[in-house]
């Protein structure tokens, strides 16, 4: 179909594939078109693309998504992110123009779950993961001194959220959803000059990328001791910080969820939109 024998030919090749998907698989789903590729990529000689880290890392980085187990394929999270269509079709496309496309052998072997893994690690008195020794002393160690020897609190999150936004802000509203294998931390914040932004304007910033696996870690640390499958929703105002916990069952909580349910994007979309009536009725009435 296509000779794939580098990493240009191999994304040009992928590119080709989402921008017909139906001539392929017969309609714009992206689940068929992963299954499609996956098959192909068995059966033909291909560059051997890093896929997996790179898709973890893009995803990471933009929707603020993890994942809490090594064995998760990295496609897996366009799906929980976008859902199935269009918009899942048109974001792997994105991935592909943007991402380097390094080998196997030129990539790290740790992931965004390992460097997690491994972070949170340091967070625990007791018990040893695989991936700790993989992850720079230095890195844990930040981890641990940010947080302190304070209790293990949803609170705590505040101020690691505090040190990646890096500026002086009025008002802040955290936003965790904890669904399985599968983790997407979101953050809204208020400055007097440039009013709400979302985490995502943060993406170029120094440290960002390591902070935000820092946010991830202590966060899953914290939640392992409590419920799966829920919202997390914290507000942090006049150094007062409010925690609000609500159960999901019905959103995207596996990978075997009928894709009919709704994705990280559309959970966190109706979120961002309940959190800015409460704030428009809040300037009303005071």
């Amino acid at each position: 179909m296509f000779k794939v024998d580098s990493k240009e030919s191999l994304r040009e090749a992928l590119i080709k594939l989402t921008e017909r998907p139906a001539l392929f698989v017969g309609m714009n789903r992206f689940d068929y078109l992963d299954n499609f590729t996956a098959g192909w990529e068995m059966v033909t000689p291909v560059y051997p693309w890093a896929s997996d880290h790179e898709i973890q890392e893009w995803i990471f980085l933009r929707e603020s998504v993890s994942i809490n187990s090594a064995s998760i394929h990295g496609r897996s999270l366009i799906t929980c992110c976008y859902g199935n269509k269009v918009e899942a079709i048109n974001q792997y496309k994105n991935l592909l123009e943007e991402v380097a496309f390094e080998r196997w052998e030129e990539k790290s072997t740790i992931g965004i779950y390992g460097q997690i893994a491994g972070i949170k690690s340091s967070f625990e008195e007791e018990g040893y993961r695989f991936w700790a020794h993989l992850v720079p002393t230095a890195l844990k160690q930040t981890a641990k001194e940010l947080v302190g020897e304070a209790q293990h609190s949803y609170e705590n999150i505040i101020p690691i959220v505090s040190r990646i936004i890096g500026k002086p802000y009025n008002d802040l509203w955290v936003y965790l959803h904890f669904a399985n294998w599968f983790v997407c931390i979101k953050f809204l914040y208020h400055t007097e000059k440039d009013g709400w932004q979302e985490n995502t304007a943060l993406i170029d910033e120094e440290n960002y990328f390591q902070n935000l696996l820092i946010l991830h870690a202590y966060s899953i640390f914290v939640q392992e001791k409590g419920h799966d499958d829920q919202i997390v929703t914290l507000r942090h105002k006049q150094g007062i910080t409010t925690v609000d916990c609500k159960e999901v069952p019905d959103l995207w909580c596996s990978i075997c969820s009928p894709y009919e349910n709704k994705s990280f994007c559309e959970s966190y979309a109706e979120w961002k939109e309940e959190v800015m009536q409460k704030e428009a009725v809040l300037l009303f009435n005071s």
